[in-house]
């Protein structure tokens, strides 16, 4: 069988939802080595591939109820390839500015280049075209299982929606929920060993980022509001002043106050981003 362009992003996009679902490695992994290794020409191309594999897994409990609803086969019994291809294409449809003849399209063409049969195009056709003619008018998950409405709906685990519901209530958790989806904003750590981040923050905004804003919750995060470009292309990142880090895991480090001379063990360990941060605030 033909293998998928490799200049088409949502192909690539398709090939990491693939072999994320299979179960390993994580998701970011996967996403990172295929980016690594791909040949799409565009930073664009790029960035669109990461938004349609993060919005997939994002939403992918209500993506499937979606297709699930207007499909007569059943998700799991179908192919690995078809079926996320309907994720993507829905996805789009349902959370992207995408034009749905876009979306729809660039899904054909894929299924096209793989020389799958007619019938299968024509099922992959039918069914996004009855869930965008039903976009304002989708169904909901039944509620009467508030453990089970929430999980479809905001696509969480049944067991964390329950604990949440349990400790925090209807309201509170659907708020808790609905905020856990947005997309988080990029936010990088200053290396306080080499620069303050009041200082650093204004070189960024003189020099290469004027959006860029102080973190409200880490006092060495900065967020770099608007920026599009990579950070490994910044100044600061050869210099090694910034590396990139959420708050909340920043504010890891700081709750644990590690003091210099201390023997700190990191035992859960990633790529290193807390290590580095218990390093430089033990002035290491």
């Amino acid at each position: 069988m033909p293998r998928l362009p490799k200049t088409n992003p949502r192909a690539v996009a398709l090939k990491i939802l693939i072999r994320w679902e299979k179960g390993k490695p994580l998701l970011d992994e996967i996403l990172s080595q295929v980016l690594t290794k791909s040949v799409l020409p565009d930073e664009r191309d790029r960035a669109l591939v990461g938004e349609l594999v993060n919005g997939v897994v994002r939403h992918l409990y209500y993506i499937d109820f979606v297709i699930s609803r207007f499909s007569e086969h059943p998700l799991e019994k179908m192919d690995p390839e078809v079926k996320n291809i309907l994720r993507l294409s829905t996805y789009q449809i349902l959370y992207t500015r995408i034009p749905e003849r876009v979306a729809i399209a660039e899904s054909l063409k894929i299924l096209s280049h793989r020389k799958r049969r007619e019938w299968i195009k024509g099922l992959v056709n039918a069914i996004l075209h009855k869930i965008v003619e039903n976009k304002g008018n989708l169904p909901e998950p039944p509620d009467f299982n508030p453990v089970f409405y929430l999980s479809i709906k905001y696509s969480f685990p049944e067991w964390l929606v329950k604990k949440w519901l349990d400790k925090f209530g209807f309201e509170e958790t659907e708020k808790l929920l609905l905020a856990s989806n947005e997309r988080p904003p990029l936010v990088i750590r200053v290396n306080i060993l080499k620069v303050s981040r009041d200082n650093f923050l204004t070189f960024l905004q003189k020099e290469e980022v004027p959006s860029a804003k102080a973190c409200p919750y880490s006092p060495a995060g900065i967020i770099l509001d608007g920026f599009r470009g990579k950070v490994i292309e910044l100044k600061a990142f050869h210099f090694g002043w910034i590396s990139v880090q959420d708050s909340a895991s920043q504010l890891v480090t700081f709750l644990l106050n590690p003091k210099p001379g201390e023997k700190i063990l990191d035992a859960c360990a990633g790529v290193g981003g807390k290590t580095t941060h218990i390093a430089e605030l033990t002035q290491n």
